[in-house]
């Protein structure tokens, strides 16, 4: 991967504020192609559109299969009629930057650089030293696939780390094990991104490493509204490749990372 922008992150300065272990209903490579890219999200997480740039995100192939994808978030997707109003979505968004959305004057398109001052300007009164990141660093999600089976979504705040873990005896079940790790800060004004789903109550200090929590198969994981959705459509997916109209994936350009993963399982199970 390119040098430098995993390490503007800190990750190894952030703390575990929550961890979570959840089964799944299909197969681990399923669960990795869900996060893959944005085609689905405007059918899957139609609640989305007024803050991603669904169609206008950029998709990174490495060796090794490992992969990017920067998602824009701050902008309506181009999908909406409406590119004008700051919707709720969006203001909460600004809020969680610092900016006051109550005073704020742009339309929806000024969000996402407005977002990324408000960053800055937080970066310069709290030393947080932000001119380690480029601007899209600040607002969008910078996703990053470790193959075979690790995604890091980074943000400035905090990041998302999802592992995809074989089931011990189902082949179409799996663990997604999720962990919520924020860089620590001493200010009010310094919060985790609210559309991270952090529930109501938990600490965030990182003083304490918290206690994984495991949930089975029938169970709610409390994950929040985007990714119940993402566990209520993959057991479907797994139904549809029993088809007998399945043949195998078609990948579109929107899956090209998809495409990547596959490429590399098949080198490495070809050397096995």
């Amino acid at each position: 991967l390119p040098a430098g922008y995993l390490e503007a992150y800190q990750i190894d300065k952030m703390k575990v504020v929550r961890h979570v272990r959840s089964e799944w209903g299909a197969n681990w490579k399923v669960g990795v192609e869900a996060f893959y890219e944005s085609y689905h999200l405007h059918a899957v997480h139609p609640e989305t559109r007024g803050v991603m740039g669904d169609l206008n995100v950029q998709y990174d192939l490495y060796p090794n299969g490992a992969s990017r994808m920067i998602v824009p978030l701050g902008q309506p997707s181009p999908r909406m009629h409406d590119q004008q109003t700051v919707n709720e979505g969006l203001q909460i968004m600004l809020q969680d930057a610092g900016v006051d959305s109550t005073a704020f004057a742009g339309t929806a398109a000024d969000v996402r650089s407005a977002i990324q001052r408000g960053k800055r300007e937080r970066s310069a009164r709290l030393g947080l030293g932000y001119e380690r990141f480029e601007d899209g660093q600040l607002s969008d999600s910078w996703a990053t696939g470790i193959f075979p089976n690790v995604q890091i979504g980074c943000h400035p705040e905090a990041i998302f780390l999802m592992r995809f873990l074989p089931h011990e005896t189902d082949p179409e079940r799996f663990y997604y094990d999720t962990m919520t790790l924020l860089l620590p800060v001493e200010d009010p004004d310094y919060r985790p991104p609210g559309w991270m789903g952090l529930p109501d109550g938990t600490d965030v200090s990182g003083s304490v490493r918290p206690a994984t929590e495991h949930y089975s198969i029938e169970q709610d994981a409390n994950l929040g509204m985007v990714l119940e959705q993402d566990s209520t459509l993959l057991p479907v997916v797994q139904r549809g490749m029993r088809s007998r109209g399945f043949k195998g994936q078609l990948w579109g350009e929107q899956e090209q990372r998809l495409r990547h993963f596959h490429v590399e399982l098949e080198r490495r199970l070809g050397e096995a």
